[in-house]
């Protein structure tokens, strides 16, 4: 489902919330470029002339990500360079000393942190660094992070990324039920937190990117049917207006039954993804999934 090369969702949220707040914003997929993309970044870097630069960083982009901030503070040596997603958020130590290029690390969940991080480089005088909750930064040799920002509570608060951007993937939560032991999620978004958009926002932001012609999706939830009525309810929204999409989503069998089986399929769920593990029950209790054998 090509998850090596979509764009996090994340920056899309971000994004909007920039345009929304008067910044000019470009967002380059440059898994998808292959070959010729630290070229292209260059390019585009010398052509857009940003003031800051963002990358979405998971291990595996990790040293193109560097080599990308080298570049740009290569180009210019006053562009900020800030680093996020799950990989700087749990490793910021090695992210600084591998790459002195980078200027700040926003820790988990990024908009409110950017923003206010992007109002600040633009007018420095009236806030202090040390005040913008969820960033790492040096001040010479030390590193500093700030405390913890708290989370959004109301997701639908925010804009829609569907306003200004196209793309496949889409989440209607953010967090997990689970506590598997090998899993990322628990500490980016906060040890089983769960917050999620509204049926009705989430029907909207897939009515929008239907509108500009996207016809498949994936729900990238961690576990899309934790929440059975607002499940229902989207689904039941999706048929009414018989939107012409399908789409797969991720779940667990103990978060499934067959109401919620026919409402995904009626509203055009063509595949689910189940965390199944293992089929030894004694490992799936050391990895902090104890699902019974039958289901």
């Amino acid at each position: 489902d090509q998850d090596d090369t979509f764009v996090p969702i994340g920056l899309y949220y971000i994004g909007a919330l920039l345009i929304e707040n008067g910044y000019q914003v470009q967002i380059i997929n440059l898994a998808e470029l292959k070959d010729n993309s630290q070229q292209i970044f260059e390019q585009t870097s010398k052509d857009f002339k940003p003031d800051i630069i963002g990358f979405s960083v998971v291990a595996p982009n990790r040293w193109h990500a560097i080599d990308c901030a080298r570049t740009a503070k290569q180009i210019d040596p006053r562009t900020k360079i800030v680093f996020g997603g799950p990989a700087p958020t749990f490793m910021a130590d090695f992210f600084f000393e591998a790459c002195p290029e980078i200027d700040y690390i926003v820790n988990g969940e990024g908009e409110l942190t950017f923003l206010e991080l992007a109002e600040f480089l633009h007018r420095p005088g009236k806030k202090r660094q040390h005040h913008i909750h969820g960033i790492c930064f040096k001040t010479g040799t030390k590193l500093v992070c700030t405390p913890p920002r708290s989370p959004v509570r109301d997701l639908d608060s925010l804009p829609h990324p569907a306003s200004y951007f196209t793309f496949q993937h889409v989440a209607m939560s953010r967090g997990c039920p689970g506590n598997c032991t090998f899993c990322g999620s628990p500490g980016f978004w906060g040890a089983r937190s769960v917050r999620l958009h509204s049926a009705d926002w989430f029907d909207e932001e897939l009515t929008l990117l239907a509108k500009k012609g996207v016809r498949h999706f994936y729900f990238s939830d961690d576990t899309f049917t934790m929440d059975k009525k607002k499940v229902l309810t989207l689904c039941s929204r999706i048929s009414e207006k018989k939107l012409d999409i399908t789409w797969n989503a991720i779940s667990r069998v103990d978060f499934i039954d067959q109401d919620i089986l026919s409402a995904m399929r009626e509203a055009g769920c063509i595949q689910i993804s189940f965390g199944v593990e293992s089929g030894s029950e004694k490992i799936r209790k050391v990895l902090g999934k104890p699902v019974d054998q039958e289901k």
